[in-house]
């Protein structure tokens, strides 16, 4: 899925990785929340369409601090993905 962000969530943890306390491989660019518009799903996804409106949060960073963020194999399964009203 590839997500076009509109908003991302900064977190506490994000700031030991920015810090150097959570030691991570470089490149590495944190954050693992964001709401925005799917610009592009695979062809197994089911519930979300290219143009709806997404918020997911993930259990590991995944580099949302991002304009977009793509994951070839979105971890979990989308059960960690939600329709994001217009309000």
């Amino acid at each position: 899925m590839l997500i076009n962000a509109e908003a991302i969530g900064v977190n506490f943890i994000d700031t030991y990785f920015r810090t150097g306390l959570y030691a991570h491989r470089l490149p590495f660019t944190p954050g693992s929340e964001v709401c925005g518009v799917a610009a592009a799903v695979g062809e197994r996804v089911i519930r979300t369409a290219v143009g709806d409106r997404v918020a997911t949060s993930v259990l590991t960073p995944n580099n949302v601090w991002r304009w977009r963020v793509w994951w070839p194999k979105f971890p979990t399964g989308s059960r960690r993905m939600w329709p994001h009203p217009h309000s």
